[in-house]
C-alpha cells in the first residue's frame, strides 16, 4: 500500500476498512533511531510480519505451484 493507506479489521468484527492514515515526519535522532530499529526487529520476531524479501519469495512459490489449463 501507499504511504497514508492502511486497511483496518477491528476487534471481534469481520468487516474489513481501507483507512487514511496521516503521516508525521519526527525529527532523526540517535534515540529514534535506535527506537525504530527495536520495534522493526520486534515486528519481525512476530508470526504477524515478514520482510519484503520473504513475502516475495513465499509469492514466487505460490505462483511456481499453480498451473494453468
Amino acid at each position: 500500500m501507499k504511504t497514508g493507506e492502511a486497511i483496518l479489521q477491528r476487534p471481534g468484527t469481520l468487516d474489513v476498512e481501507y483507512v487514511k492514515v496521516n503521516f508525521m515526519k519526527l525529527p532523526e535522532t540517535a534515540e529514534s533511531d535506535d527506537a525504530v530499529t527495536r520495534l522493526l526487529q520486534r515486528n519481525f520476531e512476530s508470526d504477524f510480519l515478514i520482510s519484503t524479501e520473504q513475502a516475495r519469495k513465499e509469492h514466487e512459490q505460490c505462483l511456481d505451484g499453480l498451473t494453468l489449463r
